[in-house]
C-alpha cells in the first residue's frame, strides 16, 4: 500500500488525474501492482469523494470486472 498511498498524493495534481488509469494499468501489467491489494486498498477509500479516488475508479472498475471474467 505504500506505493498506492504515494500515488494518491501524486493524484492531487490534476494533470495526473487524467492519466491515473494509464499509470495504474502499466504498474499492473508489469506485476508491480497486485489486484487484490489494490482492490482492498481502493475499497477502503470508496466512501471518499475526493478527486484522487475518483480518478482511480475506472481502473478499479476494470480490474473488478476483469477479475470476474
Amino acid at each position: 500500500p505504500l506505493l498506492l498511498n504515494a500515488w494518491q498524493r501524486v493524484l492531487a495534481e490534476p494533470v495526473w488525474q487524467k492519466r491515473a488509469s494509464e499509470v495504474l494499468g502499466a504498474l499492473y501489467s508489469e506485476s508491480l501492482l497486485d489486484e487484490d491489494v489494490f482492490l482492498q486498498w481502493f475499497d477502503a477509500r470508496t466512501r471518499s469523494d475526493c478527486a484522487e479516488v475518483a480518478a482511480m475508479r475506472p481502473f478499479a472498475n476494470w480490474l473488478a470486472t476483469a477479475e470476474e471474467e
